[in-house]
């Protein structure tokens, strides 16, 4: 007992540490599935569900783990597995596998020199899959910590429930296995930073914000990475007001402030200018931003119905359950009941300028998510967001409503509030409880029929009936009519909502009227969290068996490594990128972005002509091969490619020149003749007009 005492004390002594040691035990809880023997944190297992891989896949395998993360695995771990294999014996600039040789280093999404790829350099790369998740949700929760506890003054316990709020969203959590979180992982550090450097504009305060924004451009999302400077210098400009208006800062002061975080920002951007610059290069090179100038890829991005998952993110379905509705990563609004009520209880009781500014600031990019007039229209016309993918707004959103939420928290355990704001403090909670309620009885059909089967699947005990295995596209599909799963999961939706929500008014009554003092309501407050967000996120970023996590080259892939290096091509159906960067192959498709305009031109107009542009949406983002034109079979030849890699379902390709060499299980191979060889010289020309 005395030494439990002793650390007791040490802790008590040092909340900053025990701070970070919570979020390091949570991190383990949510993630450790992934960290036992032979386990790692991937969804590499969806690949063994497509070609070449589906015909000769393990019994053992029955369906995929996650299909909506299929960016991970197709193309973001073989980045991560390229960068590895090469580090730190030479920087790799250039990927020869794909689209007839592509920058690497430039691409940003390789994230080389994210703190995040540093595992890989040193253990191997399943146990790095794993440490990367780790890192992600312990620095984004602990940096919201800190965040809250040094520059908007929150106690202990409030600072700690605002981390897991943002750390342990569903937002953040969906995104794990993107560099998009990567980027958002650093935001509350830089908001931090930007307030120090208002506070005390000194030079140790302009290095470590400007180190940070380095380490952030690094991460390896150059539009998040814009979204994130963005907050923080809004976040900026907010603190330098509210400093000119309670401290009477004079305007000399704040200019010379307001030059420093400039400075700041630029030496952040020198110091990851190995990445930044050729990143320049090759974007204003590419066919992204001459395409989408001005044709925003997705102006309304998210369905006003979709609302509905900030309170009831399962109505749906779910991609690791019953998926209703597909592609979670662009709704996972949900930060918990807890959050919400607190949040607007944030603003009942102090309504001050800087929360009412944090309250806009979600407000806005929420209501352009949504499509909202006049937000969507007036930001869509801006530089950048009217050529972006505005949906990745949300982590703003998630940012200022864990905020809020941190204040409401500390508030309550301070009680702040005034007694005649109590009763709509609890009214305020009692709305946010039955009004969704209300709104998916109306919206959905929510019979109690199947409530037995709707409570078990809720909580885990079951799964809805709806769900099979696509043999065409290899993905988790819910069979029509889906009417049953659909009914089950919006009631299931609901018995998770009522009781987590129910807890969370019943906490904050029992606090507001005096019958719950301020330790235990904190810790019942975390608690609810927990589970909250636990129950909705866990599960969603797989663990894996290591087996499952790279498939093998099958007899299909052999017969191209027989070619090598002859390049090849394959047809829509196969995956792009992995094939060819996993085995050392040459494709002359590839997905990676930013495209560069003088191939993707090519491609589109004389190989892929149905799809015209990169603005059109992610579905025409990647460079496929549909239908084998005579047109698009000559450029082929042109790029040397040799062999075609077809799905074993699909019509067999009649083509002359083009032979069949291989049909299997896995996969047909084609032999295309008349290709040029990989290396060849001209041997005259001829001027045309």
């Amino acid at each position: 007992m005395s030494a439990l005492h002793r650390v007791h004390g040490a802790l008590a002594r040092r909340p900053t540490l025990a701070a970070a040691l919570v979020y390091a035990l949570l991190v383990v809880v949510f993630l450790g599935a992934a960290l036992l023997p032979g386990k790692t944190l991937s969804n590499a297992d969806t690949l063994w569900f497509d070609p070449p891989w589906d015909g000769v896949r393990p019994a053992a395998l029955a369906e995929p783990s996650n299909t909506e993360l299929g960016d991970a695995p197709g193309q973001l771990q073989p980045f991560l597995w390229y960068a590895a294999d090469r580090m730190p014996e030479e920087i790799p600039l250039w990927n020869p596998y794909i689209v007839g040789g592509r920058p690497f280093l430039a691409n940003a999404q390789s994230a080389v020199f994210s703190p995040y790829t540093l595992p890989a350099y040193v253990f191997s790369y399943d146990t790095a899959l794993t440490l990367a998740g780790l890192l992600k949700l312990w620095v984004a929760a602990f940096g919201m910590f800190l965040l809250a506890s040094r520059a908007l003054r929150m106690s202990w316990a409030p600072a700690l429930f605002a981390g897991v709020v943002f750390g342990f969203s569903l937002w953040m959590v969906t995104w794990l296995s993107y560099p998009h979180m990567s980027a958002w992982s650093w935001m509350p550090w830089l908001l931090l930073l930007a307030d120090r450097l208002v506070r005390r504009p000194d030079l140790l305060s302009g290095a470590a914000l400007a180190g940070v924004f380095g380490v952030e451009f690094l991460s390896g999302h150059p539009e998040s990475s814009f979204h994130v400077a963005l907050a923080t210098a809004l976040f900026f400009l907010l603190r330098l007001v509210m400093a000119r208006r309670d401290d009477g800062a004079d305007a000399r002061r704040l200019g010379r402030t307001v030059l420093a975080f400039g400075g700041a920002a630029v030496a952040g951007l020198a110091l990851a200018a190995l990445v930044v610059v050729p990143f320049a290069e090759l974007l204003w090179h590419s066919a992204d931003l001459h395409a989408r100038s001005n044709d925003s890829v997705d102006l309304q991005p998210v369905s006003r119905e979709f609302a509905l998952g900030l309170f009831m993110p399962d109505f749906w379905g779910r991609p690791t359950a019953t998926p209703v509705r597909f592609f979670v990563l662009d709704r996972a609004f949900y930060l918990g009941a807890l959050p919400l009520m607190l949040a607007v209880a944030a603003l009942v009781i102090r309504p001050n300028l800087e929360r009412i500014a944090v309250a806009a600031f979600g407000a806005v990019w929420m209501g352009v998510l949504l499509g909202i007039p006049p937000f969507l229209q007036i930001v869509t016309r801006l530089p950048v967001f009217s050529s972006g993918h505005n949906s990745r707004l949300t982590a703003l959103f998630v940012l200022a409503l864990a905020m809020l939420a941190g204040w409401g928290m500390d508030d309550l355990v301070r009680g702040r509030w005034q007694e005649q704001r109590r009763r709509l403090i609890i009214a305020a909670g009692a709305a946010i409880l039955v009004v969704p309620v209300l709104w998916a009885i109306r919206y959905g059909n929510t019979s109690i029929e199947g409530a037995r089967k709707a409570l078990e699947v809720a909580w885990g005990f079951a799964t809805a009936p709806g769900g099979y295995i696509d043999p065409n596209t290899g993905g988790r599909a819910c069979i029509q009519p889906c009417v049953e799963a659909g009914n089950i999961m919006q009631l299931a939706s609901m018995m998770a909502w009522v009781p987590l929500a129910g807890a969370s008014l019943l906490l904050i009554f029992l606090r507001v009227t005096g019958r719950l003092r301020p330790v235990p309501f904190a810790v019942l407050g975390l608690l609810v969290v927990v589970i909250d967000l636990f129950h909705i996120g866990m599960g969603y970023n797989p663990a894996i068996e290591r087996r499952w996590n790279s498939p093998p080259a099958t007899p299909a892939v052999q017969e191209l490594e027989r070619e090598r290096p002859a390049r090849f091509v394959s047809t829509e159906g196969i995956p792009q990128t992995y094939i060819p960067m996993r085995f050392g192959l040459y494709e002359a498709r590839g997905y990676d972005l930013p495209i560069l305009e003088r191939f993707d031109r090519l491609w589109r107009q004389e190989v892929s002509p149905e799809s015209s542009s990169v603005a059109k949406g992610l579905l025409d983002t990647p460079l496929t091969l549909r239908e084998l034109s005579p047109r698009g079979l000559h450029v082929l030849r042109l790029l040397g490619v040799t062999r075609i890699l077809q799905p074993p379902r699909d019509e067999p390709l009649s083509a002359p020149g083009v032979s069949e060499v291989y049909d299997g299980a896995d996969a047909r191979v084609y032999r295309v003749s008349g290709a040029l060889p990989r290396v060849f010289v001209v041997g005259g020309q001829r001027v045309v007009g």
